[in-house]
């Protein structure tokens, strides 16, 4: 529950894209470590950090929410845990594959599950940062920005309007 909060007001503060970008590389650079350990302690420890890390992966289900539609949005949501769920099953036959046919040992098997890091970490440098915390944060030019080349990409038209921050659009509420 520590890496969960810690990284949702880092991400918060300094942005959805450059949070997921930097819980990549920590988790990358904790869990190769872990796959050099070189004591109990040392794997103990790396773990931690690469658990306190993953935390910083739920981010991105929310990053993702942040560009969906909200007619679709319950069901893309719902969809994505689908790939969470592959994931650890292509983790287990990982796994024995390693430690049993290959017989290459937990090292190896630490190491290559930190492939998919590496190919998020690339994935992440594509993508915009949120337009929702562009708004948040007061960058509404910025935000303007985002949405237009989202727009342009998906070959459709911005509906017509400003955009309006949550604070700005309860200020009436909180009077």
């Amino acid at each position: 529950f520590l890496g969960a909060g810690f990284w949702g007001m880092f991400m918060d503060k300094y942005g959805r894209k450059k949070g997921l970008l930097i819980f990549c590389v920590f988790v990358c650079i904790t869990g190769l470590a872990s796959a050099f350990s070189f004591s109990y302690w040392f794997l103990l420890l790396t773990r931690g950090l690469v658990g306190f890390g993953i935390a910083g992966g739920a981010q991105s289900v929310t990053f993702y929410s942040e560009f969906l539609p909200k007619k679709q949005r319950a069901y893309c949501l719902l969809f994505i845990q689908f790939f969470f769920a592959m994931g650890t099953f292509f983790e287990v036959i990982l796994a024995l594959l390693v430690m049993t046919h290959a017989n290459l040992g937990w090292h190896y098997l630490l190491g290559l599950t930190t492939i998919p890091l590496f190919l998020d970490l690339f994935a992440f440098l594509l993508v915009p940062e949120s337009a929702r915390y562009y708004v948040a944060s007061g960058q509404m030019k910025k935000a303007r920005q985002v949405l237009e080349k989202v727009a342009r990409t998906n070959r459709k038209q911005l509906p017509p309007g400003r955009l309006v921050s949550d604070a700005e659009k309860n200020k009436d509420w909180i009077a």
